[in-house]
C-alpha cells in the first residue's frame, strides 16, 4: 500500500492582519485611558506629600527658634527702638529682655540684650528675630529670618499687660503653593519665661 503524505491545505498566515492590529490599538487606548488618571493621582499624591513634609519640617523650625529666644529672655518689654526702627509689642510682636551674656555663657550682671519676633515690614510672609545686644555681650547685633511663608501670626499672652506676663504663646500659620492647591499648616507654641 502506497504511502500518501498529507499535505497542508490552509495558506500560511501573515503576523497581524488588519482586524489584529485593531484591537491591540484599542486594549492600549482602554489601558491608556485607565491607568493614566491613576499615574497622574499617585503624583500629584506623592508631591503633596513630599511639599507638606516640608512645610511641617519649616513650622517646627519657627516654633524651636521662637522657643529658643522666649526661654532665655527675663522679662518682655513694651516698645524699644532698635537701629531707628520703633517696636512696640502686641499680637504681632514680643519685644523681649535678656541678661547678657560673656564669651564663656556666663551673665553679665545689669547688662541686657533685646530681641524683637515680628513679621518683615516689606515682606509680611517672613518672621524675623532682631537682635540688639549690649556691646559686652557676647551675642551679635543682627536681623535673621525665622521663617518664611508666613501666613499668619499671633503672639498671645498670660495678662493683659505683657510687661507681667511669664509666658509668651505664639500661634502661627504657614502655607505653600503645591500643583495648583495651597497646603497650609498652623502651630501653636508656648515658651515660659527666664526665672518667672
Amino acid at each position: 500500500m502506497p504511502v500518501r503524505f498529507l499535505r497542508n491545505t490552509t495558506k500560511p498566515r501573515g503576523a497581524f492582519t488588519l482586524v489584529d492590529m485593531l484591537i491591540t490599538i484599542g486594549v492600549l487606548v482602554t489601558l491608556v485611558t485607565l491607568l493614566g488618571p491613576l499615574f497622574i493621582n499617585f503624583s500629584r499624591t506623592a508631591r503633596d506629600s513630599r511639599v507638606k513634609q516640608e512645610l511641617l519640617f519649616e513650622a517646627s523650625t519657627i516654633a524651636k527658634r521662637i522657643s529658643d529666644t522666649v526661654l532665655p529672655s527675663s522679662r518682655i518689654v513694651q516698645s524699644k527702638s532698635i537701629l531707628s526702627q520703633p517696636y512696640l509689642t502686641g499680637s504681632t510682636t514680643v519685644i523681649l529682655e535678656a541678661l547678657a551674656i560673656d564669651g564663656d555663657g556666663s551673665i553679665i550682671p545689669n547688662t541686657y540684650d533685646y530681641m524683637v519676633l515680628t513679621l518683615d515690614p516689606l515682606d509680611t510672609t517672613k518672621m524675623l528675630r532682631v537682635t540688639d545686644a549690649d556691646d559686652t555681650s557676647s551675642r551679635t547685633d543682627r536681623t535673621e529670618v525665622l521663617g518664611s511663608h508666613i501666613e499668619d501670626l499671633t503672639f498671645t499672652y498670660t495678662d493683659t499687660d505683657p510687661e507681667n506676663s511669664y509666658d509668651v504663646a505664639s500661634t502661627f500659620t504657614i502655607s505653600t503653593i503645591a500643583g495648583q492647591r495651597t497646603l497650609t499648616h498652623t502651630l501653636q507654641t508656648h515658651a515660659r519665661l527666664r526665672n518667672k
